[in-house]
């Protein structure tokens, strides 16, 4: 599993995950001019993309989303409360994620972890790769070592929150910071750095 931070910060937020040939875009805050260049420097296109999953409503999560899929028609992942917020309940591919919820995509399983943050309905994401067999990797599984965890705009730390995140592997706290910083604008502004 590779990951890159496409943006991040107040002019827009975007994080690409990748297993094998399966691309799938966590949050889409940078419009189009500026979202294509960056994949482009990954060797990726918007047509590559398998899914947009959004966070919550801000314009920094979320601004580039309808131009991207009048771009590209791709299945949108969201809560309800986020879509209400947004004004998203009418796109095409809409599909309504929940706490806890697990989806495939192709070779990644996008896990839902709802947050506390002024927004209707926020969320978080632990991504990590399909079992070989198939099998979904929840949160609570042994079976894989690698997993990403997103948390981006967290209004506060809860044991609900942290739970899911303890269960990413150690050699991620790392990451974690990493990713924590750089939403910050500490390090990694708007860089193409995959890890």
């Amino acid at each position: 599993m590779k990951f890159a931070s496409l943006g991040s910060g107040s002019k827009g937020n975007a994080l690409i995950v990748s297993s094998g040939d399966t691309h799938v875009l966590l949050d889409c805050g940078l419009p189009l001019k500026q979202l294509e260049p960056a994949l482009v420097r990954l060797g990726l296109s918007v047509e590559s993309l398998a899914a947009v999953f959004i966070t919550h409503e801000h314009g920094d999560h979320i601004r580039g989303l309808r131009g991207l899929i009048r771009r590209q028609k791709m299945p949108i992942y969201m809560t309800r409360g986020t879509a209400l917020g947004a004004d998203c309940m009418h796109l095409p591919d809409l599909n309504f994620i929940q706490d806890q919820q697990q989806v495939a995509i192709n070779a990644l399983c996008i896990n839902v972890v709802i947050v506390p943050h002024d927004a209707r309905e926020p969320c978080q994401y632990v991504v990590s790769m399909v079992a070989d067999d198939g099998a979904l990797n929840g949160l609570n599984s042994a079976k894989n070592s690698k997993r990403l965890g997103l948390l981006t705009d967290l209004g506060c730390q809860s044991q609900h929150v942290l739970m899911p995140i303890l269960t990413v592997m150690v050699w991620f706290l790392s990451v974690i910071t990493m990713l924590l910083c750089c939403k910050r604008g500490l390090i990694l502004r708007r860089s193409s750095v995959v890890y």
